[in-house]
Parts: C-alpha cells; structure tokens; sequence
C-alpha cells in the first residue's frame, strides 16, 4: 500500500500533467488521449531527465506513436546528444545516426547512406527566438553541425505544438529518404 507521501506526490503529478493537458493545443491533446489510449505513454517517460522541455516532450511522444500506428520501423531518435565541433559543445534535443542505427535494429538492405546523421532541434520561442541574439547563436550552431556532417530539422514550438504529428511524419519520412539515397 502506497505511503501518504507516495500518494501526495502521485496526486501532485496527475495535477501537473492535467494542467499540461489542459494548457495544450487540442491537437496535443488528441496526441496526448491516442498515446494514453493506446497505452503508449508512461509517466516515466514525461520524466526522462535527458528530455529538457515540454516541446521535446511532446516530439519525440508523437515520433515514437507515429511509428506504432502507423505500422513503420521504429526509429530510435537520441536525446541531448553531445556533440564537439569547432571546438563548441552543443547538446542537439534529438539525435539520429544511421551508422549507429545498424547496431540496435537493422533495415537490412534498404540502409544505403550508412554515413547520414541527422540533428533534431524543437525550438521553443522563449530560448531560440525571443532575441537576435538566440537567433544569431542558433544560426552558428547549425552552421558548426553541418560542418561535423549533420543535416540539421529544426522544428518550431508553435509547429510541434500545432501539429505534432506532422513533424513525426515529416521527420520520419526524412530519416528513411536520407538512408536510401546511394
């Protein structure tokens, strides 16, 4: 039997994720009800210390959903990747690499560009858009990434927001484009 400090604390996250729901777009919500429906979000899951912002969040649910409902191969997108180059360290919000992708499931012969690596950016107005600055400092990070061999998707907090399952689909649809080129 749960203690009552157990039970204040479980009381206190489903008010936490009821006033996220709530505050959400209705096509977070509809995302949000699918996933709970079909028994694809876990709370553990919204506490990933490695997921740094409500937009991450709600990306990477409706990538991992879009894979299931829509039948594809899962895709297994990294958080807060550390990455050095040009002697900066930038963590990128989501990270794929093909060459890394053979290790934990394979494609078989549909894999041609073993060498794309992919950079995911969910972009929340407060930290990337608010000033010229953020928007000079995210302009030098994508530069340095392509640099280091990323192609960089970077998705806007009103397009996750509005949307969330178009930028799962068009991530996803970019991913399996850029492994089957030669």
């Amino acid at each position: 039997m749960a203690s009552e400090k157990e039970t204040f604390l479980n009381y206190k996250d489903t008010e936490l994720y009821l006033e996220l729901f709530l505050n959400s777009p209705k096509k977070v919500q509809q995302l949000l009800m699918l996933s709970l429906v079909n028994n694809h979000l876990y709370p553990e899951f919204w506490n990933d210390e490695n997921i740094k912002s409500p937009i991450e969040q709600i990306f990477i649910t409706a990538f991992e959903l879009y894979c299931r409902l829509e039948n594809k191969k899962s895709i297994f997108l990294f958080p807060q990747k550390e990455i050095n180059c040009n002697n900066k360290r930038y963590y990128i919000d989501f990270e794929f690499e093909a060459d890394d992708y053979l290790t934990y499931l394979t494609f078989g012969e549909e894999i041609k560009n073993n060498k794309f690596k992919l950079a995911i950016e969910c972009d929340g107005y407060e930290f990337h858009q608010k000033s010229k600055k953020q928007i000079q400092n995210d302009n030098e990070r994508e530069y340095d990434l392509k640099i280091a061999g990323y192609d960089v998707l970077r998705f806007s907090g009103t397009q996750i927001y509005n949307d969330p399952l178009k930028c799962a689909k068009d991530t996803y649809d970019y991913i399996i484009q850029k492994i089957k080129e030669e």
